[in-house]
């Protein structure tokens, strides 16, 4: 039997404070300036979206994971394979990492904000790690062009695996994506109270 994919969980990762900061702007004009009131509400929108795209992935594999449960050894196939499960959470991946890279090329502009100084030594993921969800980002974006080329179907498809998922020579783990997320909420949440 195949080893499950390992997400952790975030599920008790809050969303952001997005409406305070809608209401804020409302009644508040002055709480923040563009272009930081912008970048802030946009990196809250995508972190939303990104935890929820996680949380989508893990739950599809976990359906994908437990596909064969249940099913006798002579019938239960060595290998998972292809369901339909797997095809969604690599989906959900797919968006995950669009989101992310988004927040982390906004994020340089939004930490540089003065009125935010008082956040600005909490921990956020590296310049390193925004490469690596750059190229990854990149290479699921281009990966039809490889698909056009007639290059084989490894080369441009993001696969998983049971500790995280690789594109290319590219790879993202599922503990790193975790790491960065809570980090990103801690940060966002700290900007919006």
């Amino acid at each position: 039997m195949q080893t499950p994919h390992r997400l952790p969980d975030l599920s008790d990762l809050p969303q952001t404070n997005l409406m305070a900061l809608a209401l804020a702007q409302k009644w508040e004009a002055d709480r923040y300036a563009d272009p930081t009131n912008l970048q802030l509400v946009t990196v809250a929108r995508q972190l939303d979206k990104a935890v929820r795209d996680y949380e989508w992935a893990r739950t599809s594999f976990d359906q994908h994971d437990a596909m064969w449960d249940g099913v006798g050894p002579a019938i239960r196939p060595r290998n998972r394979g292809i369901t339909v499960p797997l095809f969604q959470a690599i989906g959900h991946c797919e968006d995950l990492v669009a989101a992310l890279d988004r927040i982390l090329r906004i994020l340089r502009g939004l930490r540089a904000s003065p009125e935010l100084a008082a956040i600005a030594d909490l921990p956020l993921p590296s310049a390193e790690a925004a490469a690596t969800v750059r190229q990854v980002r990149n290479r699921i974006a281009h990966g039809d062009e490889d698909i056009a080329d007639g290059k084989a179907g490894v080369v441009a498809t993001l696969r998983p695996d049971p500790d995280g998922m690789q594109i290319g020579d590219h790879r993202l783990s599922f503990d790193e994506l975790a790491q960065w997320l809570r980090m990103l909420s801690a940060y966002v949440n700290a900007a919006i109270p």
